[in-house]
């Protein structure tokens, strides 16, 4: 589809047209399928859409259940959604019972990011402690040039973001455990899965996600360096939905609890951003989602420019079945994502200057011209 092609109705005219009469769900995203109900067409997801039941602020803090002299740990990356987290463990645990973590990804952090976690460590008087990760940008750099080699959407999230998931949950746990906290909240977001991933490294291993990370990595052998596979591996282990089952970590770290902010607590986008400039000074630049950290721009790049969708088709999608955003004005978020994805070409070769990958903008300029839908033909 030409990128100036006109869709019918209240189609996007970027990218992939929409399939879902009810969210956003394009065709052809991966593990969505459509039924056909009274000449409506309908997603999985929507047709298994069921309202969530929150157990509350007063249940999380009986479950944490915190001793006279014990204290909790909170991941905070910068963004609205963790930071209201915190400020929320604050009013109701008081400061001193509350530390929040965060997992500095040097070089690859957007500078906003620094602000605003000072300005909130400040106004709400908590502890925040920051594991400075300097083996991220090195490790990015390799796998972007091995992901440039042979694109593969199977791979950008695994490639680009190699040391992510054990850098904010695992190293928070060591830290938080030589502290002898041993109970930890995040507040990933349920409206933010994009189950599109999972379905695509479960296809690459024939129905297994393991196998389709390995198979992944012996495809292309320029991923073999240093430590990379190993730590690519010890990521696989720190998912978020492993983590979160129970309440309980996984066998990596008997002894933590690991509670789901979002399982008691509503995450209403809108009302965290209003409460968050209001009391904690929060900024943000134009983009507002992800946009603590740099390497989202190339998954963006990367997603769109093999899928023709990315993770915000997914998040706007559950935004609307959860009653937060109408269909109408999804479509219109959605078509500007798009649009700027389609002119991002000069925004990424002059972030890549930035990180020093520079050397790199050959292939990415051929990856753009290559694209079905970044393409400018």
């Amino acid at each position: 589809m030409n990128i100036g092609q006109m869709l019918t109705g209240e189609e996007v005219t970027i990218g992939l047209p929409l399939a879902c009469d009810r969210c956003v769900i394009p065709q052809g995203y991966a593990g969505a399928t459509f039924s056909h109900i009274k000449d409506r067409t309908i997603c999985n997801f929507c047709l298994d859409h069921q309202e969530r039941k929150f157990l509350g602020g007063e249940q999380l803090i009986h479950d944490l259940n915190l001793g006279s002299n014990e204290q909790v740990g909170v991941t905070v990356s910068g963004g609205k959604d963790s930071l209201y987290a915190w400020m929320w463990l604050v009013d109701h645990l008081g400061p001193d019972k509350v530390v929040a973590f965060n997992h500095c990804k040097v070089g690859l952090v957007h500078p906003v990011v620094k602000d605003n976690l000072m300005q909130a460590t400040m106004i709400l008087d908590s502890e925040l402690i920051q594991f400075f990760d300097t083996e991220m940008l090195p490790r990015f750099r390799k796998n972007l040039a091995a992901l440039l080699t042979k694109p593969d959407p199977a791979m950008v999230r695994v490639a680009l973001c190699a040391g992510c998931r054990v850098g904010i949950s695992g190293k928070m746990f060591e830290l938080g455990k030589s502290m002898g906290i041993t109970k930890f909240v995040n507040a990933a977001s349920y409206l933010e899965l994009a189950p599109f991933k999972a379905a695509i490294m479960k296809a690459k291993g024939d129905g297994n996600e393991k196998l389709g990370l390995i198979r992944g990595l012996k495809e292309n052998l320029l991923y073999n360096h240093g430590d990379n596979i190993q730590t690519i591996m010890l990521d696989d282990d720190h998912c978020h939905e492993t983590q979160l089952t129970g309440e309980k970590c996984f066998k990596l770290y008997p002894k933590i609890q690991y509670f789901d902010f979002h399982r008691y607590i509503p995450n209403i986008p809108s009302q965290y951003e209003i409460a968050v400039k209001k009391r904690l000074n929060w900024n943000r630049p134009e983009r507002s989602w992800h946009f603590d950290c740099l390497v989202e721009s190339f998954k963006d790049m990367f997603y769109y420019g093999i899928l023709g969708y990315t993770e915000t088709d997914y998040k706007l999608s559950a935004m609307v079945r959860y009653h937060l955003l109408s269909r109408n004005k999804a479509i219109n978020q959605l078509l500007n994502t798009r649009r700027k994805l389609v002119n991002s070409k000069e925004e990424i070769i002059e972030l890549m200057n930035q990180l020093g990958v520079g050397h790199l903008a050959s292939r990415v300029e051929n990856f753009y011209q290559n694209s079905p839908f970044l393409s400018e033909q």
